[in-house]
């Protein structure tokens, strides 16, 4: 799947993540905001345990899991499996003008 597909689904059809899979992408985003990309143990103590704390990152060995291999296969896989699961359900803006 082409990268714009990919980002088309994120985009538009993330409420077709699995509860795990949304769960590791708040942790990507809450570690990227955070200057950290996918390493936790860069934020600060203070704003890690209120994270925690929050569900904006998490522990969870079986959650990391995915995205051991990077933000960018985690998407590709993520939309791939969307793509392939709720395929009646999505519709793709093919107009050039938009």
């Amino acid at each position: 799947m082409d990268s714009d597909k990919v980002d088309y689904i994120m985009g538009y059809f993330s409420r077709f993540m699995t509860k795990e899979e949304a769960k590791a992408s708040l942790h990507w985003t809450s570690c990227y905001k955070n200057g950290a990309e996918n390493e936790p143990e860069k934020i600060s103590e203070t704003m890690r345990t209120m994270l925690l704390r929050r569900g904006w990152l998490t522990e969870d060995p079986a959650i990391l899991s995915l995205l051991e291999d990077g933000i960018e296969v985690f998407r590709q896989r993520t939309a791939e499996r969307i793509a392939r699961e709720h395929a009646s359900e999505i519709q793709y803006n093919l107009c050039p003008n938009c």
